[in-house]
């Protein structure tokens, strides 16, 4: 299967919303704390198993 084709699985797509909103509250904790000091770039990374990464900038 493509990385296409496994974010549109309903487990994988489940894992990366909850990683989404999981970041998105470190990165406005970490932008108060440091204000523009840091240029974030985030990303979300899913396991499928042992072989298999899905992953998604944010």
């Amino acid at each position: 299967m493509t990385d296409a084709e496994l974010k549109t699985l309903v487990p994988v797509k489940s894992k990366l919303a909850e990683s989404e909103a999981e970041l998105k509250g470190y990165r406005k904790t970490l932008e108060s704390g440091y204000g523009d000091k840091l240029r974030l770039c985030c990303c979300s990374v899913v396991s499928m198993g042992f072989d298999r990464l899905v992953h998604a900038e944010i």
